[in-house]
């Protein structure tokens, strides 16, 4: 079987089994089989397959087939034009995140002032290494990426290295901003700072993730947020109030959400800071559904 044939032959299986993109998937699972560009596959489309190599392609296929994410597969997913490692211990990156990176920069890439850019629950680092590309001119900003998870922080610190950018983040074990809070009653290192926030905690609910058949293959504890998804985000923000009440900072805090919750999270921003001045924005998708709270204390 040509490696057309076999192209084919793949797209056809994938689309009866209502695999969206069973074009592009059909010719990512023969390159990732073959560790080849998609170039290769267009000019070499008569060269005729060996045995093992049509394993190989058999063998993804049916891992497809159970709906295992392409992106665990390849071990690499692209988001905001970098590419980054992912593996079973990491959420798998989504485009409607990329909404957090386009909302900073619109407002910081000019900004001459440094600022202070804190990811909590970076898991592959994707958005704190995103914006450190951006931002990275300004000798003023500084970056931190939290996360709980060791071996999150471990492909976060690998995406870190590829991304030529690991001399400009500074990675930590923690739970939630804990450790930002420890480090700071030590040094007091966040006094009259400005802070930026960015927050993509676990916020889906089980019947969410119950209705994915694909996200079942991601971890459970960087998807389930309580009840109504939110248990993670209250704890975060009891743990600004405390940052604000201490010190003398300004945060701005971006909190991706289903749209469903925008309401239950303004309400409990409202009861959890209700002795200290807010100003609450909400930011729509692309599908014009509410994806951002963007939080200034």
């Amino acid at each position: 079987m040509t490696i057309k044939e076999k192209t084919i032959e793949t797209k056809e299986k994938l689309l009866e089994n209502g695999i969206e993109n069973y074009i592009l998937e059909s010719e990512t699972i023969i390159s990732l089989a073959l560790k080849k560009d998609r170039l290769f596959l267009i000019t070499n489309s008569q060269k005729k397959l060996k045995e093992n190599e049509n394993k190989k392609i058999n063998k993804i296929i049916e891992q497809r087939l159970k709906l295992y994410p392409l992106a665990y597969i390849s071990g690499k997913k692209n988001f905001y034009n970098s590419e980054f490692e992912v593996n079973k211990d990491t959420l798998i990156p989504r485009p409607e995140s990329e909404l957090i990176i386009e909302e900073i920069i619109k407002k910081e890439e000019q900004n001459k002032n440094g600022k202070i850019f804190i990811d909590v629950g970076t898991g592959s680092g994707c958005l704190i290494i995103s914006l450190a590309k951006i931002l990275q001119n300004n000798k003023k900003n500084c970056f931190y990426g939290l996360d709980i998870c060791p071996k999150a922080l471990k492909v976060a610190k690998k995406n870190t290295k590829k991304n030529n950018l690991n001399k400009k983040i500074n990675f930590y074990q923690s739970n939630l901003l804990e450790k930002i809070i420890k480090i700071n009653n030590k040094n007091n290192f966040l006094n009259n700072k400005n802070l930026i926030i960015i927050a993509n905690l676990p916020y889906l609910t089980k019947e969410e993730i119950s209705k994915s058949p694909t996200i079942k293959f991601e971890p459970k504890k960087a998807l389930y947020g309580g009840l109504d998804g939110l248990n993670f985000y209250r704890k975060m923000l009891k743990q600004v109030k405390k940052l604000k009440e201490d010190n003398k900072i300004k945060a701005e805090i971006h909190m991706e959400i289903s749209p469903w919750q925008k309401n239950i999270l303004v309400k409990d921003i409202k009861n959890i800071l209700k002795n200290i001045p807010t100003e609450i924005k909400t930011i729509k998708d692309l599908n014009r559904k509410n994806r951002l709270i963007v939080l200034k204390v």
